[in-house]
């Protein structure tokens, strides 16, 4: 998949699949490989519940130990995870 479309239209920052591995409760500690040290905010996105096609996310803004910030989301309820900013 090369990217997301939320039917908004072109995002600045369009959103790739990741390879995320949480913790017990679900936390990243791990995105590409790369080794998550903080989690600098998380919020949930829910909108277009109206339409056929209602968006509903789980976001990140994470710090790597390279001192790289992401963002990163988790589709809901599907579970799929993506970088949306690197």
């Amino acid at each position: 998949m090369k990217g997301l479309d939320s039917g908004a239209g072109s995002h600045p920052y369009p959103a790739h699949r990741a390879s995320v591995i949480v913790d017990d409760e679900g936390l990243p500690t791990h995105v590409g490989g790369r080794e998550v040290t903080s989690i600098r905010e998380s919020w949930l996105v829910e909108e277009g519940w109206w339409s056929s096609r209602p968006l509903h996310r789980h976001y990140f803004e994470l710090v790597t130990v390279s001192g790289n910030n992401l963002t990163v989301f988790r589709s809901l309820p599907e579970g799929a995870w993506f970088v949306q900013r690197a």
